[in-house]
């Protein structure tokens, strides 16, 4: 329950936060047929998030995933020209909205006493694989000329 409430509000909060006057500036790198593939990968790691929620037990195949749809992330950013910076600060944008919903659920749904917590950290959980796969895909695929 916890997970489907919070999955919820969270894609409402990251879709109003894309669509407001002061969105991110690496979203207009993204072509329409860009961001429609950032919308699938954001969907999967949205249905992802909320079975790792769901889990009673951390599921590393789940984060296994989470890594596989970090790795493609990474690769249209880099289709974009967007920076590793700029891949982390996407992603950075999503895990504090993301957060943001998680720290307002005890006022929005009756939710056991160690659920906020526990919400946190099977979504660290997910970003920091998320995070350190990004910079890690731009690590190993940069030019060693740039470095």
């Amino acid at each position: 329950m916890t997970g489907r409430v919070w999955g919820d509000y969270a894609l409402v909060e990251a879709r109003q936060r894309l669509d407001s006057a002061a969105a991110p500036d690496w979203l207009s790198a993204f072509d329409a047929r860009q961001r429609e593939e950032e919308r699938v990968l954001g969907r999967r790691l949205m249905g992802l998030l909320m079975q790792h929620i769901a889990a009673p037990q951390d599921d590393q195949a789940l984060l296994v995933e989470a890594r596989s749809i970090a790795v493609r992330y990474a690769q249209e950013c880099e289709r974009a020209g967007l920076t590793a910076a700029d891949g982390l600060e996407a992603t950075a944008f999503f895990r504090d909205a993301l957060t943001e919903v998680a720290m307002q659920m005890p006022q929005v749904a009756q939710l056991e006493p160690d659920a906020p917590v526990r919400l946190l950290r099977k979504l660290n959980q997910v970003f920091n694989v998320v995070q350190v796969s990004v910079v890690d895909y731009f690590a190993h695929t940069a030019d060693p000329h740039e470095r």
